[in-house]
């Protein structure tokens, strides 16, 4: 870890543009990316999804209790620093996740930090 930063190993050390960065990190199988325009992800919306990858958009701001509980086999989420809330329990059991944070200093931040969930700045 460096800073608070995981190094995760199928990041690129440098890359330019977040979309193809995300791209790589989750490939075209088992990725799942939410509509624009979408504020509040609802309590349970996605527990236990099969997906890898998750990308939420920026126009989220809050996300409810066990949104993405239980899902095995999540490995990466990418959270924009506009979100203002995310329930204590909303990732219970998705042991194997990551965040990449647009923000330091973010909510989202603090949240991977209080629950030790691996997190990387993606810029």
């Amino acid at each position: 870890m460096k800073d608070g930063f995981a190094e995760i190993q199928c990041i690129p050390e440098d890359f330019p543009e977040l979309a193809q960065s995300i791209y790589v990190m989750c490939g075209d199988a088992g990725s799942l990316t939410l509509p624009t325009g979408l504020t509040t992800i609802e309590a349970e919306a996605f527990s236990g999804i099969k997906a890898e990858c998750i990308i939420i958009p920026g126009s989220v701001r809050t996300i409810e209790s066990k949104a993405f509980a239980g899902c095995d086999g999540l490995r990466l989420v990418f959270l924009p620093g506009t979100i203002e809330s995310i329930a204590e329990d909303a990732f219970d059991g998705s042991a194997n996740v990551a965040f990449a944070i647009t923000d330091s200093g973010s909510r989202t931040e603090g949240y991977a930090q209080r629950h030790g969930i691996r997190y990387f700045r993606a810029e």
